[in-house]
This record gives C-alpha cells, sequence and structure tokens, in this order.
C-alpha cells in the first residue's frame, strides 16, 4: 500500500514541489505542507500558497503562508461561531476636490479611503458584530507592482479581501493568527521590509490606532470619560473590584454603548471582560428575585 501525505501520494507531491511550491527549498517545503495539514486546507484548490520573498538575500529570505479568500472562509466556517457579512462593504471616499496622490503614494483612481467589512461572532447564543477596517495607502501597491496587479481594474474587490482578512483576525485570532491573503502583500515588491517584517510592521500599526482611540465610558455614574480601547480591560477590572455585584449590574446598564465598541474594537479582550460581568450580573438579578 503506498504511504500518502494528507492524502497525497508521492506524486501529487512531487507536482506540488514542481508548480505552487516551486521557489521553496526542502525545509520551507516540509514547513509548508504542515501548515496545510494543520489548517486543513488544499493546495491544489489554491486555499493556501506559498510566497517567498527576498528570494537571493539569504539574511531576508522569508517564506509567508498565503491563504485566498476561499481558503479563509473555509476555516472560519469551521468554527462554529462565524456567519459572515449580511451587508456590503462600507467604503469611504475622498471629497470632489481630492487631487491625485503625490509622489511615494499608490495610484486611486476610485478615490478610495478605506473600506470597512463587518462579520459576526457567535458568544454566549448572542451574535457580536465584528469589524475589518483597512486604509487605501496601506495596502494599494504602487510603483511597478501596481500596474501587474488587478487592484487597477478591481480596486474595490481587492481592499475589501484585505477588510475581510483583518475582520477574520480580528474575531477569531486563534484560528487565523499569521495567515493573510496575497493582496495583503501586493505592495511587498516596492518595500524594502521582509514579508516578517512587513507583518509586524503592519501589527504594531494596527495596536497603535486601538491605543490611541478613545471609547466612551461612565465608571461612577458621574461623568463620561474617554478611555484608550487598549487600557478598556484594565480599567474595567479594576473598577468592578470596588463594586457590589448591584453596582456591576448598574455598571454594565449605563455603559451598554461603550462594552459593544470595545467589542467591536477587540473582540477577544471583549469576551474575557464579559466571562467577569455576567456572573455578578446573574448574581444581581437573583438576589433581586429572591429579595421579591
Amino acid at each position: 500500500m503506498t504511504e500518502t501525505f494528507m492524502g497525497l501520494s508521492p506524486r501529487q507531491l512531487q507536482t506540488l514541489k514542481r508548480t505552487i511550491a516551486k521557489d521553496l527549498n526542502d525545509i520551507e517545503f516540509e514547513l509548508f505542507m504542515e501548515a496545510c495539514r494543520s489548517y486543513k486546507l488544499d493546495p491544489f484548490r489554491k486555499q493556501i500558497i506559498p510566497a517567498v520573498y527576498n528570494k537571493n538575500d539569504a539574511a531576508k529570505r522569508n517564506m509567508t503562508l498565503i491563504t485566498t479568500r476561499d481558503g479563509l472562509r473555509v476555516i472560519a466556517s469551521r468554527q462554529g461561531n462565524y456567519r459572515p457579512s449580511s451587508e456590503p462593504p462600507v467604503f469611504e471616499y475622498h471629497g470632489s476636490d481630492w487631487a491625485h496622490p503625490g509622489d511615494g503614494l499608490p495610484p486611486n483612481p476610485l478615490k478610495i479611503v478605506s473600506c470597512t467589512v463587518k462579520l459576526w461572532r457567535k458568544d454566549d447564543g448572542e451574535w457580536f458584530p465584528v469589524i475589518g477596517q483597512v486604509f487605501w495607502d496601506e495596502y494599494a501597491p504602487r510603483g511597478g507592482a501596481w500596474s501587474r496587479s488587478q487592484w487597477p481594474t478591481m480596486p474595490r474587490v481587492m481592499i475589501q479581501k484585505c477588510a475581510e482578512a483583518a475582520a477574520l483576525r480580528a474575531g477569531w485570532p486563534d484560528a487565523f493568527a499569521g495567515l493573510y491573503v496575497a493582496e495583503e502583500f501586493a505592495s511587498a515588491e516596492a518595500s524594502d521590509l521582509s514579508a516578517s517584517e512587513m507583518i509586524a510592521k503592519a501589527d504594531e500599526e494596527r495596536r497603535a490606532k486601538l491605543v490611541g482611540t478613545g471609547i466612551t465610558f461612565d465608571m461612577d455614574g458621574t461623568k463620561l470619560v474617554q478611555i484608550p480601547a487598549g487600557e478598556v480591560f484594565d480599567r474595567v477590572v479594576d473598577a468592578m473590584e470596588g463594586m457590589t455585584d448591584d453596582e456591576v449590574l448598574h455598571f454594565r446598564e449605563r455603559n451598554e454603548f461603550g462594552l459593544r465598541e470595545f467589542w467591536v474594537r477587540s473582540p477577544g479582550d471583549a469576551l474575557e471582560l464579559k466571562k467577569l460581568i455576567e456572573p455578578r450580573v446573574r448574581a444581581a438579578l437573583a438576589k433581586t428575585v429572591s429579595d421579591d
């Protein structure tokens, strides 16, 4: 009986090595095939493909896993708490007086500023929105990479794919950490950064935006304050330590919109916060019923 890997015969593996994975050395090919098995994606259907950046520079050479949108959706459908967007993406455009971008910026024929995609995640029986927002200047390719890509002919489709991938990583970090669509690396050819450096830079910029953008909360029932999104979890947990269960209940009620906004910005931390809040809310409600 012929041995197989992921159900693939030696001949099929050789075909992969000569085609989709032709730029990989032996170690990189092994890593790629292990990733295919781990994520349960089919390389022949191009649900996942390898990309090697800086092929001729041993110090910067890096293999990055590129997942197609179909591949991401296959993984998402397995999560059991994912629902695709029920509405079209939202595009923000420059005003009518906007001029063509200057040197160093990507072309922008439709004057797109950003694209926002809303997906849905289910936790404790409730559906919560998960938002992915990306900006044209950060993702659209420039220079020669622009003309060789599909961005000139399908700009909205390209940036929408980037926004959907960002939403999936935000809502399901364990499932999508390290997975990127090809469109997110469209500008890699024109950059001096390696693929891994580009990922780190993008993650750093995303965290900086979250920390720097405030969410409105009423912490003590007296005034509204703006709390940076990156500080919400710690600030709320610290405040709850001095609250009774009834006070936690009232805190949740008066901060309903702030907590929803926190979920949109940081669903992972928001879920952990919900796990701390809900038992105390249930305790307060149970006490109310028993008193009656």
